[in-house]
């Protein structure tokens, strides 16, 4: 309970008392053991640390496979926990097999028609996502979704999350108006009077989704409502990782420029800014984007002294945030020549567009070798 309701450390807490509480009464060795091991994988899982996620579900796995055989639905549960732990970790491929493996044995052990073998096409779905099969993860998502829908009482979460990943695949797959049904009926399912346990980050998170595709449908004013709503909603949610703030403040800029709302456009961009000070080092390139976004906007607006300002600021973050890593700083160099250009500033501009140039090609060879 503690887990569904955002409350990290207590949950963590309750989960490791139980753990050493379960070592010591019924052994290191048991499938009670596995469980709070799987739980404690999805907490690490939840905090965005993968490697200690995978190995809580490894050694959960471990246990299960020589307790209760490799075709019990626990050993299933713990593939599937591997198998999108390792497709979020970049590795789709060795992710697959885990995740085909789970579903085929809850389809043996529970039917076609059970919420389990929903659980396991999500989790083949989100493999197959991750390897570009946005065909395939469609077809598994329409099956869970249509299991879920089935049931007497179905799960608001879990229709909730099925419907977001649906919809993120139709995105992909360049449907964003296929999307946007599908996310109203994911805010509708998040709202307090369904889901009062649902953090206001979580239903943050479904609006800034239905305001995107809203966008990329051409429906600009509902888009700027909704994204409007997302941000208000993670203003109110104390803890929020910044990021996820930012891509809403981000989203609601591009929104307002289309509507050509440029000042409230440029406000926005300079809050996302303000918040992303607070991001620590090895984000600072999230910084620089920023920077350049705003300088672009200041540019179609002919504030181009302004433009000249963000953009440098955008090339010094670029340099000092990327590690080496040169390859988006072209672009900022770029930007940044056409507004010196529109200022008389030619011999500074020809000095940036070379750099690039020389960075472009550079790049170019690193690949071809």
């Amino acid at each position: 309970m503690l887990f569904r309701q955002d409350r990290l450390d207590e949950a963590q807490q309750a989960y490791e008392e139980a753990l050493e509480w379960r070592r010591r009464t019924v052994g290191r060795d048991d499938p009670a053991v596995a469980q709070v091991l799987n739980n404690l994988g999805e907490l690490a899982r939840t905090r965005g640390d993968t490697e200690t996620a995978l190995g809580f579900h490894r050694q959960a796995l471990d246990i299960r496979e020589r307790l209760l055989g490799p075709d019990h639905p626990e050993t299933a549960q713990s593939l599937m926990a591997i198998a999108v732990l390792l497709a979020e970790k970049g590795r789709p491929a060795e992710a697959r097999p885990f995740a085909e493996r789970a579903l085929a044995i809850v389809e043996r052990a529970f039917g076609g028609n059970d919420r389990r073998v929903a659980d396991a096409a999500i989790a083949v779905a989100s493999v197959a996502a991750y390897l570009g099969d946005l065909a395939a993860a469609e077809a598994h998502l329409r099956r869970a979704l249509a299991l879920y829908e089935a049931m007497p009482a179905p799960d608001p979460a879990a229709l909730r999350t099925t419907l977001l990943q649906l919809a993120e695949v139709l995105r992909r797959s360049k449907r964003s108006a296929e999307a946007v049904p599908l996310l109203e009926r994911a805010v509708a399912l998040a709202e307090p009077e369904r889901a009062p346990w649902a953090p206001s980050a979580e239903r943050a998170r479904i609006r800034n989704d239905l305001g995107v595709n809203l966008f990329e449908s051409g429906e600009f004013e509902r888009a700027r409502a909704e994204l409007e709503r997302a941000v208000e909603l993670y203003d109110a949610s104390p803890g929020v990782d910044a990021g996820d703030s930012l891509a809403a403040l981000v989203n609601l800029a591009a929104v307002l420029a289309a509507l050509h709302a440029n000042d409230a456009a440029i406000a926005t961009l300079e809050r996302a800014i303000r918040r992303a000070e607070g991001l620590p080092a090895e984000r600072r390139g999230e910084l620089a984007r920023l920077w350049n976004d705003l300088g672009a906007l200041q540019f179609t607006m002919g504030r181009f002294a302004e433009a000249a300002e963000s953009l440098g600021r955008a090339v010094e973050l670029a340099e000092t945030a990327s590690g080496g890593d040169t390859r988006g700083l072209p672009l900022y160099l770029r930007n940044r020549a056409a507004a010196l250009m529109e200022l008389d500033r030619e011999a500074e501009a020809r000095s940036l567009i070379e750099r690039a140039t020389r960075l472009e090609k550079a790049a170019a060879e690193r690949g071809g070798s």
